[in-house]
């Protein structure tokens, strides 16, 4: 019996959403044999004026009560956009140390595996703004007994921090996770349209990231992308992800038990697009189809991947 976490990414969950719609969504991952889920916090504001166009971060209670919801569903939380540790900017870190507060203490009460987030732009002396950040970060988590791990997310943009060796590397220094969107490396020519480079970057998580009980998030969608790396996310079948073959690879590295699988297309059909696109990924595991080799030549912007 395959040991999966698997389940979609990027649900939104704030002081707006009802109980009812939880108790859909939790309602079709069990029907489709689904278990995991990453509540979003994208659009999420501290602090909500007339003049602001976010949303407040859902109470304590609501979290609890998602807890009780989501009961037996492996839980992963992601902070908002505006959320940028790169910066040196002192006004920028405050806001975003305040964020990170946040999230832990509704991640302590979801009992969330992950904290999934951008680390913000490129810049100079991005690596050691992030690096002195998230150290920061880990003291206050130890101190505060938060049981959710940071896990910065490999960008999709190469304008962004960072790619998926430069994130495993920072992440195992400061003894946190990463978030591996495959989608994200894909579109910024990582090789994982290779067996070399997916087996590449197996070996490379089990060297530098300690799990500590914690499994490393994996978002999986399809993607469109530029010269410049990814444009936005798409369904699974969109724009040539070796999705397929990356979890052949996985299955047969028995490197399923490690990870969370989490889909995060992008669909017109809302919540049940949603759970069914997930679906594909559960279904494709449990069918034993061995897909041994990176079939699709997809071109981006006049030159293939």
């Amino acid at each position: 019996m395959l040991n999966v976490a698997a389940g979609f990414a990027g649900f939104p969950f704030t002081r707006f959403t009802d109980r009812e719609t939880l108790e859909k969504v939790a309602s079709g991952l069990r029907g489709r044999g689904l278990n995991a889920i990453e509540l979003s916090f994208s659009k999420c504001r501290l602090y909500v004026n007339s003049k602001s166009q976010g949303l407040m971060y859902p109470s304590l209670a609501q979290a609890e009560e998602a807890k009780v919801i989501f009961e037996g569903t492996t839980i992963g939380i992601h902070a908002p956009y505006t959320l940028v540790i790169s910066s040196s900017s002192s006004k920028t870190r405050r806001l975003a140390k305040a964020h990170f507060t946040m999230n832990f203490k509704l991640g302590k009460v979801l009992l969330a595996n992950h904290l999934t987030f951008h680390c913000g732009p490129t810049r100079k002396d991005a690596e050691s703004n992030v690096k002195d950040f998230l150290k920061e970060i880990m003291k206050v988590r130890e101190e505060q007994g938060y049981v959710t791990m940071p896990a910065p997310e490999v960008a999709g943009k190469k304008g962004s921090f960072a790619g998926f060796e430069t994130i495993v590397r920072v992440a195992g220094e400061v003894g946190c996770l990463i978030c591996w969107d495959i989608a994200h490396d894909y579109a910024r020519g990582g090789l994982i349209t290779m067996k070399e480079g997916i087996l590449r970057r197996l070996e490379l998580l089990d060297d530098h990231i300690q799990m500590k009980g914690h499994r490393v998030p994996i978002h999986i969608s399809g993607v469109v992308a530029t010269k410049r790396g990814e444009k936005k996310h798409a369904p699974l079948m969109m724009g040539g992800v070796p999705w397929t073959f990356f979890l052949s690879v996985l299955r047969e590295q028995n490197y399923l038990g490690k990870v969370i699988l989490l889909c995060e297309s992008k669909t017109d059909g809302g919540i049940k697009g949603r759970l069914e696109e997930a679906e594909s990924i559960i279904r494709f595991l449990q069918s034993n189809e061995e897909v041994s080799s990176y079939g699709d030549k997809t071109r981006i912007d006049g030159f293939f991947m």
